[in-house]
């Protein structure tokens, strides 16, 4: 009973911390050296052409669907909410400047997603049931800028073209099959699997140093006390996977062991 109580405790774990990847994503999907100058809406367009959606679809058609959706762009000072559940996404939304952070929902302040320019959200939030609330809150880390495509016209570019559709179907089967992998994980793995994978997800900086959580919300994550927490960041420092720094930091040094587990 204490086994399954325990499955059921991580697997809420999950969806409430790491599914909140619709955000998951997509990242880089769009190459956007930095951000897009947004003197132009065809600037904008060019580049969200190139997004999965349109895989498989020459750019002067993918531009040319897009001409046909309604297009907002909207600018947001460092705190402001993009995305939360109480206002949900409205559309496929990428990030043309600036940084955005995805954090869980319930007051927790643990990064869970760095959304840099290119990256794509909105995508599995489509067609979410009514009465049912985005998990997550998207906030912007600095002066950002995002481009809107209006649900409703993503919903059509969908329902009207089979090519898109596809692509949409292959996209929400990664995304399960990565929820999949992940339940597996964090359910029947050992403590320095889950942190493992909690680990793999962090954003890091260009020299892999890990934007970490608290460590109680760290322990809360996986599931686990922060006694065991602890000694899982003793184990993977030890194998080599992680290392400490002399300010308390941690930086992935081998990522092919976090893989593995």
């Amino acid at each position: 009973m204490f086994r399954l109580n325990q499955i059921k405790k991580n697997t809420k774990s999950i969806l409430t911390n790491i599914v909140s990847y619709d955000t998951l994503f997509v990242q880089t999907v769009i190459n956007t050296n930095g951000g897009i100058p947004m003197n132009q809406t065809d600037n904008a367009i060019k580049y969200l052409a190139s997004c999965f959606l349109f895989e498989g679809i020459p750019p002067t058609a993918a531009e040319r669907c897009l001409r046909n959706c309604e297009l907002s762009v909207r600018d947001y000072r460092s705190g402001d909410i993009i995305c939360s559940p109480a206002e949900g996404v409205g559309g496929l939304k990428t990030v043309l400047s600036g940084r955005a952070v995805v954090t869980g929902v319930g007051g927790s302040d643990a990064v869970l997603r760095t959304i840099e320019p290119g990256g794509i959200f909105g995508a599995a939030e489509l067609f979410r049931p009514e009465g049912e609330s985005y998990i997550s809150v998207i906030r912007a880390k600095c002066a950002t800028r995002v481009l809107t495509v209006g649900r409703e016209d993503v919903e059509r570019l969908i329902i009207g073209n089979t090519v898109i559709a596809s692509n949409y179907i292959r996209f929400l089967s990664g995304r399960v099959r990565f929820l999949g992998e992940k339940i597996a994980a964090f359910t029947a793995g050992s403590t320095e699997r889950r942190l493992a994978c909690a680990l793999r997800e962090l954003p890091c900086d260009a020299d892999g140093v890990l934007t970490m959580p608290k460590i109680t919300e760290l322990a809360r994550m996986i599931g686990v006390g922060r006694a065991s927490l602890y000694r899982a960041l003793r184990s993977l420092e030890e194998s080599g996977g992680i290392e400490r720094g002399t300010d308390g930091s941690y930086r992935i040094k081998n990522r092919s062991m976090l893989e593995g587990g």
